[in-house]
């Protein structure tokens, strides 16, 4: 059985993780991800290395934005 979302949602992590958050200083990962977008983005690759650039520059896409709830609002 071959279930695509199972695939989907790792991938499109690992690409989110690539260009929000704070600038990635391992050389590895960054390697990985350039690799990786080469893999599935093809054509589309330096548009993604565009966004990598920008966030090890100090400048990701945007700011996550996650706002957990204070416990003592809820009671």
């Amino acid at each position: 059985m071959f279930l695509p979302y199972l695939q989907i949602f790792p991938m499109a992590d690992i690409f989110r993780q690539g260009v929000m958050g704070p600038p990635e200083r391992r050389v590895g990962v960054q390697v990985f991800l350039v690799v990786f977008s080469v893999a599935q983005y093809g054509p589309f690759a330096p548009v993604y290395w565009f966004w990598m650039i920008c966030r090890a520059c100090g400048r990701p896409i945007c700011q996550e934005q996650r706002k957990f709830p204070e416990m003592e609002k809820l009671a």
